[in-house]
């Protein structure tokens, strides 16, 4: 097997692989107490600072849909100068605490975020 159809079948293995795993954990998951929900999917991106985005009934009908881990711009590998991709842009999501978690306490951990914003809550 040549090194470009070894690369081909790897990497296409890996993806199988990778979608079952997300596939599978987009359903809840109890760990030690915890209820640990996905929240990859479903965001709404834009690419640079929002006046008004960070409000609870912000309209983000217009924001690109995208599941995070997001590139927010596409560079080549190699020759590019980093201020092309040092840039603030703007994500936001919706979703719904389920019935279990009411009354208790939420934490919201971003793996991954370069940084933080205040955001919304229904409460």
């Amino acid at each position: 097997m040549d090194r470009r159809e070894f690369i081909k079948t790897t990497g296409t293995l890996l993806a199988g692989t990778a979608l079952a795993a997300v596939e599978t954990a987009a359903e809840p998951e109890a760990t030690a107490g915890r209820l640990i929900l996905p929240m990859n999917r479903n965001w709404r991106y834009h690419p640079g600072v929002v006046e008004g985005a960070t409000q609870l009934l912000f309209d983000d009908s217009k924001f690109e849909p995208v599941t995070i881990p997001h590139a927010n711009i596409r560079l080549p590998w190699h020759s590019f100068d980093d201020k092309d991709y040092e840039f603030v842009s703007t994500y936001r999501r919706h979703f719904r605490l389920p019935a279990a978690a009411s009354g208790k306490r939420v934490f919201v951990d971003f793996e991954g975020g370069m940084g933080r914003q205040p955001f919304g809550s229904t409460g």
